[in-house]
């Protein structure tokens, strides 16, 4: 899985006005709570529709992974569809 985080989630539960007015942030998200809200909100098959466009299908392939081998590289996401990611400069990103 990768982007968005737990955080991005809860921010879109928020800002769709999902979550209960008593809702705070916290340094760890309710993740229980966001997921129960969005779900409600926009219902599992949507929710399972965007979780599938943000899994890559196969083997574990990390972020290192990726900025290790070439400039691009094609993948299949778990929906099927097929996505480009695109290294624009790695300096950085790698330790």
């Amino acid at each position: 899985m990768f982007a968005p985080n737990d955080r991005t989630f809860e921010v879109l539960a928020d800002r769709l006005d999902f979550l209960s007015e008593h809702h705070r942030y916290r340094s760890t998200v309710d993740e229980k709570a966001v997921t129960e809200a969005l779900i409600e909100g926009l219902g599992a098959e949507t929710i399972t529709e965007v979780l599938l466009h943000h899994a890559f299908a196969g083997d574990q392939l990390t972020g290192k992974d990726i900025l290790r081998g070439k400039t691009y590289s094609k993948l299949e996401l778990a929906n099927g569809q097929n996505s480009v990611v695109k290294v624009i400069s790695a300096a950085r990103a790698i330790r």
